[in-house]
């Protein structure tokens, strides 16, 4: 697809807070998610959520069971309309598109928070130390950028927290 046209906002979000992943588990997949150099990831500034659910897909495996946000994607199931992206993860920038348009409070959006495709891995130690841009400075470890749709706040949150809920969106 070499242009984008419009969004397909799902309508049924992941019914439930889920946590991003079980524990620590998902930790070593996404070592390679360091945002050290231009922190594209943790700033939430780019509107590349499906480059981002590809990514997330290569580094964990598309059929990963230890990561219940990316189980609750792959289970929804939706189906695909031709000529389009398919569906994924939305990053930050388009969610918070979606948050400030007329279709959320038609879809109930400003209701819940809603995790990103910005997945990112921050290192506080070592020869490129990063602070983490959104609080959660715990050395080494890994995080998922959310949306509060209500004050358009974003906050990271451990793996194991419960904090969020998935969207999904395609572009056609």
């Amino acid at each position: 697809m070499k242009s984008i046209t419009g969004y397909v906002v799902a309508l049924n979000a992941s019914p439930e807070n889920i946590n991003w992943a079980n524990g620590d588990t998902m930790e070593d997949a996404f070592k390679t998610f360091e945002d050290t150099e231009d922190m594209e990831r943790s700033l939430a500034n780019e509107f590349k959520g499906y480059a981002y659910t590809k990514s997330i897909e290569t580094a964990i495996g598309e059929n990963n069971t230890n990561s219940p946000f990316w189980s609750a994607f792959k289970a929804m199931n939706l189906p695909v309309a031709p000529n389009t992206s398919g569906w994924y993860i939305p990053s930050i920038a388009q969610l918070k598109e979606i948050a400030s348009s007329e279709v959320a409070e038609t879809i109930k959006f400003k209701d819940n928070s809603y995790y990103s495709s910005n997945v990112y891995h921050c290192n506080t130690s070592g020869d490129n130390p990063m602070k983490n841009p959104h609080g959660n400075n715990a050395n080494d470890h890994t995080y998922v950028l959310k949306l509060n749709a209500a004050n358009q706040e974003i906050s990271s949150d451990y793996p194991s927290d419960k904090h969020g809920k998935l969207i999904l969106i395609l572009t056609f």
